[in-house]
């Protein structure tokens, strides 16, 4: 292929990128997570490239999240595992890729959380090294996504000898996704369960304030809804 053809062919292929993630971004209008997954699902035999093609897994990977997310509970394990192998394929394609890593340390942890406490542990320490690995690469990935997940897994995961819970560590991490990110509602809500279980609850209270009170519609109605009752939840317990 000359380099002329090889651009354009990767300029055509950023572009099916770029629409996938604004079906992502729109996921709860009708159809669109299987207009994703019919975009992605060719260039599985298309893409020679590695790093592309870990990200096309990725991003199929990144459906099935979706779908996992809004799925009935007795739907939600079946799509967990197909999103989990999706995300460790693309891992196996190349293992230094943002996509790959940020998606398979996400679905690791909702693989591991469907199948029980037990499946959790197993995880967490290759969760915590796609996250760091993210981070290195791009810390501002799905609105701080990495330090959210890793702020999660300080906050949940038991502390030394058992494991390396840090719950410092998790508001550390929670603040820099809020920086990078200051109106993402799941960065807030994450800071804001960090901060009470170091009992902070007047600054856990100012973050879920701060969700409660977005007029902003993120994703969907039914994502903005949950990320509100999430917020009266935390408000509940304070």
């Amino acid at each position: 292929m000359s380099e002329a053809a090889r651009t354009g062919a990767d300029s055509q292929l950023e572009a099916v990128f770029v629409e996938v993630d604004r079906f992502f971004e729109q996921c709860e209008e009708d159809g669109n997570l299987d207009k994703a997954e019919a975009m992605l699902t060719p260039l599985r035999e298309r893409i020679t490239d590695a790093s592309l093609l870990a990200r096309a897994y990725a991003m199929l990977a990144q459906a099935e999240f979706w779908r996992h997310y809004y799925a009935p509970e007795e739907e939600r394990l079946a799509i967990a595992e197909r999103g989990v192998g999706l995300a460790q394929k693309a891992l196996e394609l190349h293992s230094n890729n943002l996509y790959a890593n940020y998606w398979a340390a996400l679905l690791m942890g909702v693989h591991g959380l469907e199948m029980g406490i037990l499946s959790a542990l197993f995880y967490m320490d290759k969760i915590k090294e796609c996250a760091e690995r993210v981070v290195e690469l791009d810390e501002s990935y799905m609105n701080g996504g990495a330090h959210q997940v890793l702020g999660d897994l300080y906050r949940l995961t038991p502390p030394p000898p058992v494991a390396f819970g840090d719950k410092e560590k998790a508001v550390e991490h929670l603040l820099r996704a809020n920086e990078l990110s200051p109106n993402d509602p799941q960065a807030k809500l994450r800071l804001a369960e960090a901060y009470f279980s170091i009992r902070e609850k007047d600054k856990a209270r100012q973050e879920a304030d701060h969700v409660l009170n977005q007029k902003t519609i993120v994703r969907g109605p039914i994502y903005t809804e949950n990320m509100k009752q999430w917020a009266r939840d935390i408000l509940a317990k304070l």
